[in-house]
C-alpha cells in the first residue's frame, strides 16, 4: 500500500516538521507501507514551483492522487489549509485516511459523550448521526461507532420506530 504523508508545515520550525513527517515515515515503513513523504518531493521541485503555493499544491495533489491511503499527523487540524485541502481531496477519492493514533474513534467519543447522567440532560443519536459528527476527524462507519458505544456501556431506546443510541454530553 503506497501513503502519502499529510501535517501541518507552515509555521513550524523546519527541525520539528522534520521529525513529525520522519517519524510518520518510519511508522509506516514499520507497517510495510510504500510511503510518499511531501517533505522530500518538495526537495526535488525546482523554486519556482516550491515557493508558489498553487503550483505546490496543486502538484502534491497529483501526487496524492497516485496513493492509496493517506497518514494524518495529528497537528493537521491546527490551522494547516495545505493538509485540510490534502485530507478532503483523499476522501473526495475513497482514500483511506490513517493516523498514529489507532485508537481516535475512543478519544472522540469519549472526550464529548458519556454512558450514563441525569434524566433530563440524555439526547438520542443514530449511530450515523454520530458518525456524521466525526467525520472530519476519522474515517468511521456507522457500524464502527456503534461497536464502541456498545463495548463502553451505551443503551439504545426506541424513538419513533428508530433505535437511537442515549448519549450525555461531557461537561
Amino acid at each position: 500500500m503506497e501513503v502519502y504523508i499529510s501535517g501541518k508545515i507552515r509555521g513550524l520550525e523546519a527541525d520539528e516538521v522534520k521529525k513529525l513527517f520522519g517519524d510518520a515515515e518510519k511508522t509506516l515503513k514499520k507497517m510495510g507501507c510504500e510511503v510518499v513523504n511531501p517533505l522530500t518531493l518538495m526537495d526535488d521541485l525546482p523554486a519556482a514551483v516550491r515557493d508558489d503555493e498553487r503550483s505546490l499544491l496543486l502538484y502534491l495533489l497529483t501526487e496524492l492522487s497516485h496513493c492509496d491511503a493517506i497518514w494524518m499527523i495529528e497537528n493537521w487540524r491546527q490551522d494547516s489549509h495545505g493538509a485540510a485541502c490534502e485530507y478532503h481531496f483523499a476522501r473526495s477519492l475513497g482514500m483511506k485516511v490513517m493516523n498514529a493514533d489507532d485508537d481516535m474513534l475512543t478519544l472522540l467519543l469519549s472526550k464529548r459523550y458519556r454512558a450514563y447522567g441525569s434524566t433530563e440532560e440524555w439526547m438520542a443519536k443514530t449511530s450515523a448521526e454520530l458518525a456524521m459528527e466525526l467525520e472530519e476527524m476519522v474515517d468511521c462507519s456507522p457500524s464502527d461507532v456503534a461497536a464502541w458505544l456498545r463495548a463502553h456501556g451505551f443503551k439504545t431506546k426506541v424513538v419513533d420506530g428508530t433505535y437511537m443510541w442515549v448519549v450525555y454530553e461531557m461537561d
